[in-house]
């Protein structure tokens, strides 16, 4: 029993060191996700946005959350992800999960996930919310607001 404890603790291990060697949970305090201007999640924001007929992109996230990290610096802060939220038609919100939130858990309980990331697009073309998996990429979040469009 201890030595499968102490090989999954390993492996763990080596696997947040190849991260932090990459740079994937380290940023810097000028990331480029200050250039995105996220707003407080909530239900009425979402459907504020798609009465406007916008795109609505959510992400929920928390400090402690190691794949957050790794989908905010390798997916969220590159220049096309970071230009696609900033398109006059897109609204970024965004939930924080670093303390227990009881509306956050509420949102999540409602789309029936109960764990995090968690990322999500609605628009015209996806009034139902189109949900992302935990681990993203750029094509899949593009690809996402693109058919959201409609």
């Amino acid at each position: 029993f201890w030595l499968v404890i102490i090989a999954l603790a390993a492996f763990a291990g080596f696997q947040v060191r190849g991260l932090l060697a990459e740079g994937a949970i380290v940023s810097s305090p000028e990331t480029n996700a200050q250039q995105i201007r996220w707003q407080p999640l909530s239900e009425a924001a979402i459907q504020s946005a798609l009465a406007d007929g916008k795109r609505v992109f959510i992400d929920i996230s928390a400090d402690w959350c190691v794949t957050c990290k790794v989908n905010e610096h390798r997916v969220l802060n590159q220049p096309a992800i970071i230009s696609a939220l900033a398109e006059p038609d897109v609204v970024a919100l965004r939930g924080d999960w670093s303390k227990p939130s009881e509306p956050i858990a509420r949102f999540l309980q409602s789309r029936n996930r109960y764990a995090i990331p968690f990322n999500q697009v609605y628009g015209p073309g996806e009034p139902q919310g189109e949900m992302l998996p935990p681990l993203l990429d750029q094509q899949s979040v593009l690809n996402a607001l693109t058919h959201a469009r409609g």
